[in-house]
């Protein structure tokens, strides 16, 4: 079989449908190469880094959080650098816990959160988006508003500019006051 993944047994033909699912799913941006991307989606799979469901899993996800945060496609990176980066693992913290889990390589696998409003943000944004943004804000309620704190400048405003509107809605209010330490 030759294709963009160059010569492969057939038993891969699998790896090749599988990355036109990647393709079709990956948000469109333009330039977009696609045989480096096709290169690298294989490569990955064939040495066990990751299966090809997740990588589809995990651009899904992608493309779901690019549309609702209105990114527009010049800010969306080129799909072989999406891959090499290795992005997808930010996107895959649900789709491993049955298995193995990109938390292994830190050492430690997050349960849901306690509080019951911010396990709707956890369950649509993954474990690792999650540990990484909102685990380490501090919310306080005060009235009708909340108050969140951010442990940097840089990290408040990552999180109000992509978990404002979220948050908001799991957390039932009008306002967020954004403070830092």
């Amino acid at each position: 079989m030759s294709s963009l993944f160059g010569r492969l047994p057939a038993a891969t033909g699998s790896i090749a449908e599988s990355f036109e699912r990647f393709w079709k799913a990956y948000p469109r941006r333009r330039p977009n190469p696609k045989p480096p991307a096709a290169r690298v989606f294989a490569d990955l799979v064939r040495r066990g880094i990751v299966t090809a469901d997740d990588l589809v899993t995990a651009v899904e996800r992608y493309a779901r959080e690019v549309e609702e945060l209105g990114i527009q496609p010049c800010f969306v990176p080129h799909a072989v650098t999406w891959l090499r980066q290795r992005r997808f693992l930010d996107y895959l913290g649900e789709a491993w816990e049955s298995g193995g889990s990109d938390d292994a390589a830190v050492g430690r696998i997050m349960t849901p959160p306690e509080r019951d409003d911010l396990r709707a943000v956890w369950a649509r944004i993954g474990q690792v988006q999650y540990r990484n943004w909102i685990a380490p804000l501090e919310i306080e309620r005060r009235g009708p508003e909340v108050v969140i704190t951010a442990p940097t400048l840089a990290h408040l405003d990552q999180c109000k500019w992509r978990y404002d509107l979220l948050l908001r809605q799991a957390l039932r209010c009008q306002r967020i006051v954004w403070r830092h330490r």
